[in-house]
């Protein structure tokens, strides 16, 4: 019995533990701290809100309007019952309501019981857990945590509706563990805007600790740890504290820091030693800089926005940016916001400010000039724009300024407002160019001198098309670009810096003969979370701090490795606080302008670059690695190394006392061996001093650039070797040799003299010419190449690999058969990558369809054409098969075979099979997978009706997922896509439909008529069984072009298990992989 009563006890004191209930506050500061709703659903209600360290008060006017109310965000879990508050009303009769939002949005409305006496405190209180009405799903039911509380006030028509409110003590009753509601208020008050310091300054945080359980002083252990870029912990240390709102401060000294500069990162926890799960902590990046403000470099810039601070008049940025050495900064001034009036220019006061402290300090302005003015009826009016053009560049004429027109055009308007191709090019290209052109004429007029940007791109195809063009004809231009890494972060393989500009710049030296370039954007961002679809879609591959301080300094060397005047990072500062959304992460700065490594990195890069002067990238392979060789101010050699991928050990040899400094500005220890340093480079760039420069080249160095726009089967194509030697002496004698890896049929390896008597330090040109027949290539079509390029110079080797795909100039592709002009005929689509003109003959041969003919067609430069072959009598076979032999009078010629199938739409309730491919297709490399229909299965229909075109997709999956909602990330959960067109149209209606929890979501992706409501389609999605949906959507007649009988679509559907979107399948092509229309299949209606 004893024992009995013994674990009786223990069990009693258990329960009663874990059932503490305590009365605590809610903010973790005095007074109420959050925000205003001024209830939106009932417009024009009025309200001012001031926030004190005791009290939140609310001016009203509610003449118009249903309520006000102030929004707390919290975090209330489970346990807690009763909120009480303090209010003191100045209006009679105030009738004050508590409304919740819980963790699954749902809302619950609490109306407190009679009215509160005006100009006195009253205290009032609420249950939690209970409620009188709800919204969301209106499940009846709190889903804990809460998080938000909102208080506010209801009109109360028979009493004034103009008045305020004060609010203050808000604390609940809860009997939430400590470990899901923490006693503890730990609060960072440091206001040291950026967090860098200066060498002779001690880094110090402010922080304020308390406890949230009223009337209770509780003894806390606080520790600070402070831990390096890498995440290395660098200093740990504990002190005792209270929780009375005392202030307390951190203080880090030097040998704190070992000495170190850079960027590190300090955590404060503060702990309950009594309670191990009563802790909270905070943590903030800083920045130790090495010496004063350097001078602005030239070759380093970044982009800010308005959002930065200097919108809103807050120009401290500036102080960040001379503080890293920033040489130049991008931003907009809108034309709307300059155009108010048409003919009517008024520069904002906050811009004008802005460029004059830019300037005052030293640093560029990159003026990008952008968007839209919707004073115009076509918003992108080129005369609009080049008068609003001209009065910038004679506003800022005698600023220290660069004038760059638009922003990718594309993305920003031209890519929807000029749909189709005229002549193989896009309209919006076309577009774009004329802008451009007027607008560069019209600021040269009032300011001949001007420094005028063009381009702005982020695609090379699209680039290379501007520039063809003649976008930038006259030699005074500078070509923008934005080398972003699309689905690989490095930045040396992106365009431009690939090759050094090789090929941009022969491009232009055709093409108006423009020779400065800009690097205008291009970053790194370090969001976190699950956001696999952009790798999908070529997006911006996942960086962590580290990789996004590595990667970009390599950008930035490698652009001056590439002649690129300056290079502009995007951007300056988080736009936003998703930690899981990539725009919010770009920044070198977080929100609250504490630096992120990469800032630091930059801090440290300028301040070596500082009147430094760039000599030669001495590696002998830049593919492999980069050896960036600088003079600094003081005439030392400086050297900046890294590998482009993994690590690689090495051996230089030696001029003086090496020196080793980190990204961050630290010094690392060298290892000599024999004279010579000894060390491993990894994809983190180092900077050394002391090597012996004149051995440390003695090779020879080989480079291959590629001349052929395209590489076409068929085609002759060419490569330009360049072969520097770098032996220390002349060389007698050259040769090479080169070979494909996979090698076509029937190639050997060729070997020729390149050159003789080469001096030291002198580069030999010469072309390669390679025939890509047709018979014994056709086999790589598609594939990647590599070419193996090999020298022997006096009988040191050097090799260089040059990778291409080699692709077909047409392909033909037939899989269908239709009805038109009361003919049935078979419509061959030609893929015309390469635009080729003039005369194709297709022989067709298929043992089902008898009496085919021979047919030649006149290829008119489309990338996609449709022809038709006429098909005898009025029977269609069943599934014939179909092959076609093309050959173009060049002496190009390919056999395509495929399988035809019956593709006249009937009218519902009748329907026919849409064709599908045999495969699955993986993602984020688009590689064949085999079809496992266990994993998903899919069918799909199409028919007519009155109204429109109606496709049916039946889907099997073993597993459905699909959380997103918006445009950007829908089809990266498990969805379809569909895609239709009309004959001839080079352009094309684009949707993206999914289940969301169980409700149809259809976005509208792409329009051919803009001027048409495309609310009209529609769909539905039903689940036949848990693992079967039936997708239906019906196109109206009205937001499709005339159609003339003939509809031309595609279909996919996309596949995500909850680990991120996997794979699709598709029916036809032409969505997945490339948004390609030649890929549609073709069909006819009934």
């Amino acid at each position: 019995m004893k024992h009995c009563a013994i674990l009786l006890t223990l069990a009693f004191l258990a329960s009663t533990h874990a059932q503490t209930v305590r009365q605590i506050r809610v903010n973790d500061t005095p007074g109420p701290q959050g925000f205003l709703t001024l209830g939106g659903e009932f417009p024009g209600a009025k309200a001012e809100l001031t926030l004190s360290d005791e009290a939140a008060k609310l001016d009203f006017d509610l003449t118009k309007g249903n309520y006000i109310g102030f929004v707390q965000p919290v975090i209330l879990p489970k346990g807690t019952t009763t909120l009480t508050f303090k209010v003191k009303p100045t209006v009679p009769e105030t009738r004050f309501f508590i409304r919740t939002s819980d963790s699954k949005q749902q809302q619950h409305m609490r109306r407190i019981a009679g009215f509160s006496k005006p100009n006195q405190w009253t205290t009032l209180q609420t249950d939690l857990s209970k409620f009188e009405a709800s919204w969301g799903k209106n499940e009846k039911k709190v889903h804990w945590p809460i998080t938000e509380i909102v208080i506010g006030i209801e009109i109360n028509k028979a009493k004034t509706p103009i008045g305020s409110f004060e609010l203050k003590d808000l604390e609940v009753t809860t009997t939430a563990s400590v470990k899901e509601l923490p006693n503890i208020i730990l609060n960072n008050m440091s206001d040291r805007f950026g967090l860098l310091f200066y060498p002779d300054e001690n880094p110090s945080f402010k922080y304020k600790l308390a406890t949230r359980e009223m009337g209770r002083s509780t003894k806390f252990d606080v520790t600070h740890t402070v831990k390096n870029w890498l995440g290395e912990t660098f200093y740990t240390e504990t002190q005792k504290a209270t929780g009375e709102q005392n202030l307390y401060t951190c203080v880090l000294t030097p040998d704190k820091l070992k000495n170190q500069f850079g960027s590190f990162q300090i955590e404060i926890t503060a702990q309950n030693p009594d309670d191990p799960n009563d802790r909270q902590s905070f943590s903030l990046w800083f920045g130790r800089l090495q010496g004063p403000n350097p001078k602005p470099c030239p070759f380093i810039g970044v982009g800010t926005h308005p959002g930065h601070g200097w919108g809103h008049g807050d120009l401290r940025l500036i102080d960040i940016l001379s503080a890293a050495g920033i040489g130049n900064v991008r931003d907009e001034i809108h034309w709307g916001t300059v155009e108010t009036k048409k003919g009517e220019y008024t520069v904002p006061q906050r811009g004008i400010d802005y460029v004059n402290k830019l300037n005052e300090r030293g640093i560029r302005f990159n003026y990008c000039m952008t968007y839209d003015n919707k004073l115009y009826e076509n918003p992108c009016d080129p005369h609009g724009f080049a008068n609003f053009a001209a009065y910038m560049g004679n506003f800022f004429k005698d600023k220290n300024i660069t004038f760059e027109i638009w922003n990718e055009a594309y993305n920003f308007h031209f890519g929807k407002r000029y749909p189709g191709v005229t002549d193989g090019y896009p309209n919006w290209v076309r577009k774009f160019v004329e802008l451009s052109l007027e607008a560069k004429r019209a600021i040269r007029k009032v300011n001949p001198n001007a420094d005028i940007a063009v381009c702005a791109e982020d695609v090379e195809r699209s680039l290379i098309m501007q520039i063809e063009l003649g976008i930038a004809d006259d030699p005074r231009d500078i070509i923008s670009f934005h080398p972003y890494c699309h689905g690989q972060p490095r930045p040396e393989r992106e365009m431009f810096l690939k090759d050094n500009g090789t090929k941009i710049r022969q491009l232009c030296e055709k093409h108006g003969g423009a020779k400065r370039f800009i690097i205008t954007e291009a970053g790194w961002t370090t969001y976190s979370g699950e956001m696999e679809y952009l790798a999908i879609a070529g997006g911006y591959p996942r960086s962590s701090y580290v990789h996004q301080a590595q990667y970009l300094i390599r950008m930035y060397l490698t652009a001056i490795a590439s002649g690129v005047e300056y290079a502009c990072q995007y951007d300056f500062k988080n736009d936003g606080s998703n930690r899981s959304y990539t725009e919010h992460n770009f920044g070198i700065v977080h929100q609250d302008y504490s630096p992120k490594p990469s800032l630091l990195a930059i801090a440290h890069l300028t301040r070596l670059l500082e009147d430094a002067t760039f000599v030669e990238n001495l590696a002998q392979d830049p593919r492999q690695f980069s050896l960036y060789h600088f003079k600094d101010k003081n005439k030392r050699d400086l050297v900046a190394a890294y590998v482009i991928n993994g690590e690689k050990s090495f051996e230089f040899p030696c001029a003086s006392d090496v020196k080793i400094i980190d990204l961050q500005g630290n010094p690392i220890k060298p290892t000599i061996k024999n004279g010579k340093l000894a060390i491993t480079l990894t994809e983190i760039p180092v900077y050394i001093y002391g090597l012996d420069l004149n051995n440390i080249s003695q090779h020879a160095r080989l480079e291959l650039i590629q001349k052929s726009s395209q590489t076409l089967i068929g085609d002759l194509i060419t490569f330009q070797v360049n072969l520097t030697n770098r032996i220390g002496k002349t060389a007698e004698k050259a040769t090479a040799s080169y070979t494909f890896n996979p090698t076509p049929k029937e190639f050997k390896p060729i070997t020729w003299d390149l050159t003789t008597n080469l001096p030291n330090k002198a580069t030999f040109t010469t072309l390669l010419a390679a025939k890509l027949d047709a018979q014994n290539w056709s086999e790589l079509n598609g594939k990647n190449v590599e070419l193996i390029v090999t020298c022997d110079v006096d009988g040191i080797t050097a090799e260089s690999k040059l990778v291409f795909q080699p692709s077909m100039p047409i392909i033909a592709n037939a899989n269908a058969i239709i009805r038109k002009n009361n003919q049935l005929k078979i419509p061959i689509t030609f893929n015309n990558t390469a635009r080729r003109r003039g005369a194709i003959e297709i022989e067709p041969i298929s043992e089902q369809i008898k009496n085919l003919k021979k047919a030649s067609f006149e290829l008119n430069g489309d990338e996609c054409q449709v022809v038709y072959l006429n098909i005898e009598g009025n029977t269609i076979p069943d599934n014939p098969t179909l092959t076609l032999n093309a050959k173009l009078s060049s002496g190009w010629q390919h056999t395509f075979t495929s399988q035809l199938a019956n593709a006249i739409i009937p009218k519902a309730p009748a329907k026919i099979p849409l064709a599908m491919k045999p495969a699955t297709f993986s993602v984020p490399d688009n590689n064949p997978l085999p079809y496992n229909t266990n994993d998903l299965d899919a069918k799909a229909f199409v028919s007519q009706s009155q109204k429109g075109i109606i496709l049916e997709i039946q889907v099997f999956d073993d597993n459905f997922f699909q959380p997103y909602s918006n445009q950007n990330t829908l089809w990266a959960g498990d969805s379809i896509q569909v895609s239709l067109t009309s004959e001839g149209s080079q352009n094309h209606l684009a949707i993206m439909a999914a289940s969301v929890q169980g409700k149809p979501k259809l976005i509208v992706e792409n329009k051919i008529l803009n001027d048409v409501s495309h609310d009209g389609i529609a769909f539905n999605c039903k689940n036949l069984d848990k693992n079967t949906i039936l997708y239906t959507v019906e196109i109206p007649w009205n937001v499709l072009p005339k159609l003339d009988g003939i509809v031309r679509l595609s279909a996919l559907v996309n596949d995500n298990d909850g680990n991120g979107r996997k794979s699709y399948t598709q029916f036809h092509g032409g969505i997945g992989k490339d948004k390609n229309i030649a890929e549609f299949g073709t069909y006819s209606l009934e």
